[in-house]
């Protein structure tokens, strides 16, 4: 009994050295990525100031007289 918790314990000591010897992201370093709701606020408050038309005159038009 007492030699399989020690073979346990020796086992997982192995385990996590090969673990920590080898990571996998290795001096690569991950670009920078903002937090999902960020980038949406942002682009709501940049619309909201801008006075430029989002939609071109023509296709619009050819909808809002479909509609009509």
């Amino acid at each position: 009994m007492e030699v399989n918790r020690r073979q346990g314990a020796e086992e997982a000591a192995c385990r996590q050295a090969a673990r920590k010897s080898a990571p996998a992201t290795e001096g690569v370093k991950k670009p920078h990525r903002f937090r999902p709701r960020t980038v949406a606020l942002r682009e709501i408050r940049k619309y909201q100031k801008s006075t430029e038309l989002l939609i071109r005159k023509l296709p619009f038009q050819s909808l809002v007289r479909e509609i009509a």
